[in-house]
């Protein structure tokens, strides 16, 4: 099944060359069934040791540190970003600072409960989970699912798809958002050391 989106403003909200996009749902539950059997292998390939640890170090070593990190350089490097819609890049970096602060203004707020623990390990925690609610597997699951959902196959093949902005939202985790929470974690614990450390040198005298 085929659906057609139309944008009759203009192509503010899509990328250029996508005004009218064909979505196909057909392609959709086999590209969700591909992606979660490669993870489901995955997991029984660690589970029973048929991937030997350090194979499987070397392998998580490749990939973090050579692989994604070229393939992001790349893909960002050939990027017109003239042709990108910034408007959907502020409202993804909105809506990830938007959970970042309430994640961590929830956490903030039960952490000074009765009983909890301190109000620096507060901030540490707030920090922590700020992180890691910001943090989505984009390459693993979205670009399956876009390429599956918009058809690629374009007459001007340099014209943006919907999956290349996964290459630019990305960024907004690693360059704004985790800076700011690692600096709310050392803050926090400088804190911390400092009310310790008076305690300690009274101890140790």
């Amino acid at each position: 099944q085929a659906i057609t989106m139309a944008d009759g403003a203009g192509s503010s909200s899509a990328p250029d060359g996508a005004t009218a996009s064909e979505v196909d749902l057909d392609k959709l539950l086999p590209a969700i069934l591909q992606t979660f059997a490669l993870v489901l292998l995955g997991a029984a390939a660690n589970m029973y040791s048929l991937v030997p640890p350090r194979a499987g170090e070397t392998l998580g070593a490749y990939t973090a540190k050579f692989a994604l990190p070229a393939l992001i350089f790349r893909q960002i490097a050939t990027l017109k970003l003239g042709e990108c819609s910034f408007r959907l890049l502020v409202g993804m970096l909105i809506a990830k600072l938007a959970v970042a602060v309430l994640v961590a203004v929830v956490t903030c707020c039960l952490s000074v409960a009765p009983g909890v623990g301190q109000r620096e390990r507060g901030w540490s925690m707030a920090a922590i989970f700020a992180m890691v609610t910001t943090m989505q597997n984009d390459f693993a699951l979205g670009l399956p699912i876009l390429n599956a959902l918009y058809k690629t196959e374009n007459t001007d093949s340099s014209a943006l798809q919907y999956s290349d902005y996964l290459y630019l939202f990305a960024p907004i985790s690693v360059m704004i958002i985790n800076p700011i929470c690692f600096a709310v974690l050392e803050f926090a614990n400088s804190i911390a050391r400092r009310k310790h450390s008076p305690n300690v040198a009274h101890e140790r005298i």
